[in-house]
């Protein structure tokens, strides 16, 4: 069993252990209120803490490597100061657009 898999087994022992106060053993709403609030805070707490942050840490490298500035690759037989030249064109060709439909919705 892996680390993830025990956690969740005893997540599910403590969540388990909170519907014994929804039974008649216990008597009084207020306990039964207080517990109902554990039980939701255990439920959270157990869905983000371990498998939210498995989720993170697997996803890591591939958010890392996406997110990093990376040169863009030549298309082409460009130089570098043609390469800028076009994608400035594209730049200004897509404010101008953007800018056209921003003022037709003013």
């Amino acid at each position: 069993m892996n680390n993830l898999e025990t956690w969740n087994e005893y997540a599910f022992l403590v969540i388990s252990m909170h519907q014994i106060a929804f039974t008649d053993f216990a008597t009084d709403a207020q306990i039964k209120n207080m517990m109902g609030w554990s039980f939701v805070a255990c439920s959270v707490a157990n869905l983000v803490f371990p498998n939210l942050y498995q989720v993170i840490v697997n996803l890591w490298p591939e958010l890392r490597e996406t997110l990093r500035c990376r040169k863009p690759v030549m298309k082409g037989n460009h130089t570098e100061e043609e390469y800028r030249a076009l994608m400035e064109q594209k730049r200004l060709k897509l404010l101008q657009e953007y800018d056209l439909k921003v003022k037709k919705h003013l």
